[in-house]
């Protein structure tokens, strides 16, 4: 895993975070994670996180949110896991030193 972080992060922090990362400063930007969307944080602030989104977007509230989210989360994908990754399975001391070193830990902080 090492090998791989230390061929692929470089270019993913360089080319490609560190680049887009200004737009969280814009006025028309709407923060959100993947884990209040997929609903790790618990089912209500999943259907906050809904309700924020709807909002932004200024698009009408659908009358029963709760039906969305149970028809799209959680729903199988078609990803070369197929499912959620663990990243804790293949992290270490190691990679986290390279990925503090590339702004890892930077960019966490600045995003939440």
């Amino acid at each position: 895993m090492l090998k791989y972080f230390d061929e692929i992060a470089p270019f993913i922090f360089n080319d490609r975070c560190h680049p887009v990362a200004p737009w969280a400063d814009q006025e028309n930007v709407l923060g959100l994670s993947y884990e209040q969307i997929i609903g790790d944080q618990g089912r209500e602030v999943q259907l906050e996180t809904s309700r924020r989104i709807v909002e932004f977007c200024e698009i009408e509230r659908p009358p029963q949110p709760e039906l969305i989210l149970n028809q799209l989360i959680g729903q199988q994908t078609f990803t070369l896991s197929s499912g959620r990754t663990s990243w804790e399975a293949c992290w270490n001391a190691e990679i986290e030193a390279r990925f503090t070193a590339l702004g890892g830990t930077r960019l966490n902080e600045r995003f939440g």
